[in-house]
Parts: structure tokens; C-alpha cells; sequence
């Protein structure tokens, strides 16, 4: 009897163990979440949303670190679009561990993902943000000379810098054409190498011309356009004159 009474206190004992490590030991698999602060972000390499991930209150502090990544872009103080941070307890989350990090936009297209991860374990959490294109308000054509010898006797190099809404870069891939027309108001047909006509991380877009054969020993109107997405001229547009000499 007394075997058996030992026996039935040491199960007791033994359960009642279990049941405070299932309250103080918690495996977070699957009890990771992230959330964002906004479902978009524009596409302009500054603009921030706020990256939180909540875990169990009583999660083991070995499972309270947090690494953030995204699929493009950055973190505030981040490295190569990763960041680790310790979740803490925080009143906007009731019953949570929680982490924050601050995402900072790319220029691209699309979409990115961003990831959170319990460091060290595969406990993982992921949401998806659309990227705002940040499109051009404005356009300005800066030549690397004012005249240039027609005959193939020289080039000028052209730069084309798209300045969006807020006066920042606009998201990479507008796309320009350039042009030239003559005194007339005619197409010249000079040529056009070197073309870049998508901006770059810079917002810029650049080309080289050279007026070819000629005559014409006036001047020439070199033109920068930019083209909305279905490929049509907008009046976004710069121009400068080059004069043309022998």
C-alpha cells in the first residue's frame, strides 16, 4: 500500500513538472507572426513601413531573437536586407514577445517579401509588400558641351535626370526617348549610341549624339521624353540647344 501510495505521489509529482514546463518552455513552431504597418510602400528607396513579429510571452530565451530579411530593399540599420532582433515585451502586443525593425524601400517593381525568422530555428513567418512605382514629374537634360562639329567631327554625351513628386529619384525603369530636331523643326536623323533610356538606381537616364552628315551649321534641339506605360510621350520632357560647327 505504501508502494503504491509513493508511486501515486511521484506520477503527481511528475506530471505537475510536466505541466509547468508546458507553461514555461514553449516550442514557438508555427507561433512566430509578422505583421506590417502598411500593405504598400513606394518604390523610392527612402520610404519606411514598420516590421513587427510576435512570439509566446513565455517563450525560452533562446528562441527570443528574431532575424528580419527582405527579398529587396533593406532594414534600417541592417546589413544586406537582414537584421536580428530580441523581442521584448510590449504593451501593443498583449500576451507577447515582440520585435521591430524598419523596412526601407528599393526602387524596383513589383513586390518583395519579408521574412521572420526565429534565429537559429526554422520557425519562420513571411508577409508580402507592394512596391508604389514613384513616377516622374519632372525631367532635366544636362550635354557635356554646348557645340559639337557635325561630319562625325565630334559628340556630345547627354544625362537625363527624373525627379519625382517629393524632388527624390524615381523608381528604376522609366523609360525616356531621345530625339533631335533641327532649325526647322525638323527630325535631324544624327545618331544616337550609348543608349540608355531606363533610369538607373540614380533616376537617370543617358545617351551619346553626334549630328552625322550635314549641312547644317545652325543648331540642333536635343530632346529627352518620357514615356508613360503604354509607350506614349508625355509632356515630361527637357530640351537643350547644341550648335553645330564645321
Amino acid at each position: 500500500m505504501k508502494t503504491l501510495t509513493k508511486i501515486s505521489i511521484f506520477s503527481l509529482l511528475l506530471l505537475t513538472i510536466l505541466e509547468a514546463c508546458k507553461k514555461t518552455v514553449i516550442n514557438p513552431q508555427d507561433e512566430i507572426k509578422i505583421s506590417v504597418s502598411a500593405p504598400s510602400v513606394r518604390a523610392d528607396s527612402i520610404s519606411t513601413i514598420k516590421v513587427s513579429a510576435s512570439i509566446p510571452y513565455n517563450t525560452t530565451p533562446d528562441k527570443q531573437n528574431i532575424t528580419f530579411n527582405t527579398s529587396a530593399g533593406n532594414f534600417l540599420s541592417g546589413t544586406n536586407g537582414s537584421i536580428t532582433v530580441k523581442a521584448v515585451d510590449n504593451t501593443s502586443v498583449p500576451g507577447k514577445l515582440t520585435a521591430y525593425a524598419y523596412y526601407t524601400s528599393t526602387l524596383g517593381k513589383g513586390s518583395v517579401w519579408l521574412t521572420a525568422t526565429i534565429a537559429g530555428f526554422q520557425y519562420t513567418d513571411s508577409a508580402k509588400v507592394q512596391l508604389t512605382p514613384v513616377l516622374p514629374v519632372k525631367l532635366k537634360l544636362t550635354p557635356s558641351a554646348f557645340t559639337v562639329k557635325i561630319n562625325f567631327g565630334g559628340e556630345v554625351s547627354l544625362m537625363g535626370q527624373l525627379f519625382s513628386d517629393s524632388g527624390n529619384v524615381v523608381s528604376r525603369g522609366a523609360q525616356v526617348k531621345f530625339v533631335d530636331i533641327n532649325s526647322q523643326n525638323i527630325p535631324m536623323g544624327g545618331s544616337f549610341r550609348a543608349v540608355q533610356n531606363s533610369s538607373d538606381v540614380k533616376g537617370q537616364v543617358n545617351t551619346v549624339y553626334s549630328p552625322g552628315i550635314t549641312t547644317d551649321t545652325t543648331f540642333v534641339y536635343l530632346k529627352s521624353i518620357y514615356l508613360d506605360n503604354n509607350g506614349n510621350e508625355t509632356n515630361i520632357r527637357d530640351s537643350v540647344k547644341i550648335y553645330l560647327q564645321k
